[in-house]
């Protein structure tokens, strides 16, 4: 059982009928009447218009009585509001009034209508509206309303029957006038006839004296069936019923100590046999000297469907069905006899509590087949890793997905030995995994936590396993725990750099402690060593820690999404730089790499279009570098992408070429201009092995689709000899410069222009 109060709307609507019905002459406290109801459903303008004949014209409404919030003028006294003409309207006018002869509700926005009604409630200042026809003696005699005027809202269906029980007691009032209707006559036969509760009422032996339309619709019997039977035999299921009449029927029949005024929780029972969760109100009304019992009834099956969808979006993962984050926090801490509410220790372990084996699963390579190969296969290998995980789990372990690329197992440790669980998960997930007609092998890195539940376990995991190369399995120790505080402290720095950088009023690209600034590598031509460009690398010089490698802060920026803005304030640092260059007149270009979330951003085209456009940069002038993970195996949506690129005058270089997924046959379907051959095969030349000849045939291949080439980290006049007679077109290290800041690279054109190379 549930207890709480009766719900205010219902127990104000009972006043508003209550006060309708006491009155002598009802009409004249309509409008305190409306004030009440306005205020009661929260809307800013409550109304009563009555249908009448006019002489001029035939059928017309006029408002009786309104009530408005501050600010909005009154409806009475408003020509527009007296004898309003309700033939020869507009067709949506026409169309309502005969709605309203059929007891239609009538309720929308305003901003929906068209003609006659929109401009006359544009005028009214009416955003969205609600009424409900007054019907006496089954003929439409006058509508009540509401408006919303400071904010369009949807009307609720407990409005809706609100406004309903009123319309019927105003109804019941004027017919009694006339009739000689009893005021609680009135009163039962609005509540009864129009609720949308089933309203069922028992004497004191139980059995049903009343049943109203919507009980006949909620259980599946007319009135006439009903009445005479036991009120238990008709709304709870068999299995129950004896229950209730034992325990419940006795405390409202015979000692009074029923749960009057409370809410109930109970299953309900149709006719059919279908069972379904209920709430049910009870209350008791002495009538001639006897008592008499009701329950009002209300069907909370959409409620309960609501509050388990919730459930589930709280705690488990949409794609594979398993506990989320949330999820496993929760079963953790039931495993490991800790009291979520419990006070924290700050990430140590509480004394006397089981301890917990917890490995978190960490997919290495999930965001560079999001880039190459989608979101929805990506999701699909989530799954299916997912399920494999699943069948390698002893009972009582609790597998979850706590983020997209990262599954967590947690089981308490008398369970089996920790190291034997992460051999099995990894070797479940060793297999290559077959799907879309792919077939991929899935990186891992597993962390492991062992040690009582505390509230940072969970995260103590996932942070070894960030820690974790391949098929690895790191066990988390204090000296991560420093690690991470100093990439919470660095990831915190670098927004705050960014915040700097990006500042239009500062000045820009420069240099400063703490700063952010783009630096320029030259690339030259091998065959004469001029200079043919230059490659954009962002830099931080940080405040205490001196300059960072982008090692340390550009997987920062990728996890935490910060590459977006970040590689987009470097694509319009370059472009600006590259268009002040131009008035060298050398035909000299300018690389900017994009990572693999860049690449898959939708808005890079429109980034790039931007920076280029503003620049003015002419065709050729600016290289994108991607990687190869961001087109292998996902080549057709790499080409579309690739090809706007182009089509925006940019051109595309593969940067790292070797290192990645590489693949030969891929070459010569992408759209692409330039391969750059990574540092470690010029390193690789100098020893002795097959790392020349693998050089050489790059260089070869390159050659025969037409696709320039560029060599990185030549250090060496050697190196450039060798690369130079092999065939590559441009080199970039140390043997021609190091990044430099903007005025040195300005300078260094300043001389190569007054050499003529």
């Amino acid at each position: 059982m549930g207890g709480g109060a009766v719900p205010p709307m219902i127990a104000g609507v009972a006043s508003l009928i209550e006060r309708i019905s006491g009155s002598a002459d009802w009409s004249t406290e309509a409008r305190a009447i409306l004030a009440e109801l306005g205020q009661l459903t929260g809307a800013d303008r409550a109304y009563l218009f009555r249908l009448h004949e006019h002489g001029g014209f035939g059928l017309a409404q006029t408002c009786l009585a309104d009530w408005a919030r501050d600010g909005l003028a009154p409806l009475t006294g408003d020509r527009r509001n007296t004898d309003e003409n309700l033939r020869d309207a507009d067709p949506l006018f026409m169309s309502w009034t005969e709605r309203r002869r059929r007891g239609e509700v009538i309720r929308g926005h305003t901003r929906d209508l068209t003609g006659y009604l929109r401009a006359d409630f544009e005028h009214q200042r009416i955003l969205s509206f609600l009424s409900v026809p007054i019907m006496v003696a089954g003929a439409w005699w006058g509508h009540i309303g509401l408006d919303s005027c400071f904010s369009e809202r949807e009307w609720t269906e407990e409005e809706v029957a609100a406004l309903r029980l009123v319309a019927a007691s105003v109804a019941l009032a004027v017919a009694r006038s006339s009739s000689g209707y009893s005021r609680s006559e009135a009163v039962r036969a609005a509540i009864v006839a129009t609720s949308l509760d089933a309203i069922v009422t028992a004497d004191e032996a139980g059995r049903i004296v009343e049943f109203n339309p919507a009980a006949e619709a909620m259980f599946g019997l007319s009135r006439g069936e009903a009445v005479g039977l036991p009120l238990w035999d008709v709304i709870v299921p068999e299995r129950l019923r004896a229950d209730y009449a034992g325990t419940v029927g006795r405390r409202l029949s015979v000692d009074g100590s029923g749960p009057f005024g409370q809410r109930v929780e109970m299953p309900g029972r149709r006719q059919s046999g279908a069972e379904f969760p209920a709430e049910m109100t009870f209350s008791e009304v002495q009538v001639a000297g006897r008592r008499l019992f009701t329950a009002f009834i209300r069907d909370i099956t959409e409620r309960k469907a609501a509050a388990a969808a919730l459930e589930r979006l709280a705690y488990a993962d949409a794609a594979t069905g398993l506990p989320n984050r949330a999820g496993l926090t929760r079963a953790m801490a039931s495993m490991g006899g800790a009291s979520m509410g419990g006070a924290s220790t700050g990430g140590a372990p509480m004394g006397g509590e089981a301890a917990l084996c917890v490995l978190a699963v960490r997919f290495i390579d999930f965001d560079a087949i999001v880039a190459g190969l989608g979101q929805d296969f990506a999701e699909s290998l989530a799954v299916e890793a997912a399920r494999r995980c699943a069948g390698a789990l002893l009972d009582g372990a609790v597998l979850a997905r706590i983020a997209p690329n990262c599954l967590a197992v947690a089981l308490p440790c008398g369970m089996t030995d920790p190291g034997m669980m992460a051999d099995a998960l990894r070797g479940c997930l060793a297999r290559p995994f077959h799907l879309a007609n792919r077939s991929i092998k899935l990186r891992v890195g597993l962390g492991m936590e062992v040690a009582p539940w505390h509230e940072q376990i969970l995260d103590d995991a996932v942070m070894a396993s960030l820690q974790a190369a391949a098929d690895a399995v790191v066990v988390f120790d204090a000296a991560l725990r420093a690690s991470r505080v100093n990439r919470l402290t660095l990831e915190s720095d670098l927004r705050t750099a960014m915040e700097v950088a990006f500042n239009v009023e500062t000045e820009r690209n420069v240099r400063r402690p703490g700063g952010l600034w783009v630096a320029y590598q030259p690339i030259v031509r091998l065959a004469d060593g001029g200079l043919a460009g230059f490659e954009a690398l962002v830099r931080w010089d940080h405040a205490s820690r001196g300059i960072l490698s982008p090692a340390e802060f550009i997987p920062i920026a990728e996890e935490t999404g910060l590459i977006f803005a970040l590689g987009r304030w470097v694509l319009e640092e370059a472009t600006r730089q590259a268009a002040l260059w131009t008035r060298f007149g050398l035909p000299l270009f300018v690389s900017v790499n994009v990572s693999p979330r860049q690449f898959a951003d939708p808005d890079l085209p429109l980034a790039l279009t931007e920076a280029i456009t503003r620049a003015g940069l002419p065709k050729g002038a600016l290289k994108l570098e991607i990687t190869e993970s961001v087109v292998a195996g996902n080549e057709e949506e790499a080409v579309a992408i690739l090809k706007d690129v182009r089509c925006l005058g940019a051109s595309v270089a593969i940067d790292d070429f070797g290192t990645g997924y590489s693949s030969l046959s891929y070459l010569h379907r992408l759209p692409i201009d330039v391969l750059k051959i990574d540092r470690s095969f010029v390193t690789g030349m100098r020893s002795a092995g097959n790392t020349r000849q693998i050089v050489r045939s790059v260089l070869d291949l390159s050659r025969c689709l037409g696709i320039d080439t560029v060599a990185e980290g030549v250090e060496t006049a050697e190196d450039a000899e060798t690369l130079r007679e092999y065939g590559c077109r441009y080199g970039q290290g140390w043997l021609y410069g190091q990044p430099l800041l903007p005025e040195d690279a300005t300078r260094l054109i300043g001389a190569e222009q007054a050499r003529g190379v």
